[in-house]
C-alpha cells in the first residue's frame, strides 16, 4: 500500500490516515494536502464566494467573542 500523496509506502508507518475514497495515507502528507487545499473539517475554504468567506470570518469572530466572554464573567475568589 502506497501513500496516494508522496508515492511512498505506508505499511509500518505509525502515522497513518485512512482516507475516504482513497485509502491509507501517511497522516503528514495528508495534512500538507489539506494546507494547501485549504480544508478545513471537511469543509473547502476555496468553494465559497468572497460574500460566503466574509460571513464565515463574522461567525468565527462572534464565536470566538463568545467564548471569550463566558471565560471573563467567571470569578474566582
Amino acid at each position: 500500500m502506497y501513500c496516494p500523496y508522496c508515492e511512498g509506502p505506508v505499511v509500518g508507518e505509525k502515522k497513518v490516515v485512512i482516507v475516504v475514497g482513497t485509502g491509507p495515507a501517511h497522516q503528514y502528507c495528508h495534512e500538507e494536502m489539506l494546507l494547501t487545499q485549504r480544508i478545513f473539517n471537511g469543509m473547502n475554504l476555496t468553494n465559497l464566494h468572497s460574500d460566503g468567506l466574509h460571513l464565515l470570518k463574522e461567525m468565527v469572530l462572534t464565536e470566538i467573542n463568545s467564548r471569550n466572554q463566558d471565560l471573563q464573567a467567571v470569578e474566582f475568589f
